[in-house]
């Protein structure tokens, strides 16, 4: 079995869940902060601010694969080193979006907003990443009378 569809199969099953149950668990704490908050208004733009930044990750996230992934991967030069430079690219594309108010009300609200875009990130790349194909090399039928025919 190839090495890339195995790394692809094992990332697409294990990492995914694993961000996806990570920004779920942000996503909680942020509505338990949010919910221990006594002023309405700060809790509203918390809110706003926090899909304000979901947003600007996602729409970094297919930017910077538009513009620099899928290119490298037509070429099949994509490589580890141009994942984390993708990856750096989305984060200040992020932050680039993000409104100054946005930002300054994520950070009085105690949120790590550097870990919080990383992990929209992540859940941003996962969730675009195409499924590796499932292909099968041999394929044996049988028939009711107990012949065995092997298709390659």
């Amino acid at each position: 079995m190839d090495t890339d569809l195995v790394f692809q199969i094992i990332i697409t099953s294990f990492l995914a869940p694993l961000l996806v149950w990570a920004a779920t668990m942000i996503t909680k704490l942020a509505n338990e902060k949010i919910a221990s908050l006594k002023d309405q208004r700060l809790a509203k733009a918390l809110l706003s601010a926090t899909s304000e930044l979901e947003r600007a990750a996602m729409l970094s996230v297919n930017q910077v694969e538009e513009t620099f992934v899928k290119a490298l991967k037509a070429e099949g030069k994509f490589t580890a080193e141009d994942a984390k430079t993708a990856a750096q690219d989305a984060l200040a594309k992020t932050k680039a979006i993000m409104s100054d108010s946005g930002m300054a009300i994520l950070k009085t609200a105690g949120t790590d907003v550097e870990s919080y875009i990383k992990s929209l990130i992540e859940e941003n790349v996962v969730v675009n990443k195409p499924e590796p194909a499932l292909v099968a090399t041999e394929c044996v039928v049988t028939t009711p009378t107990e012949n065995t025919m092997v298709i390659k």
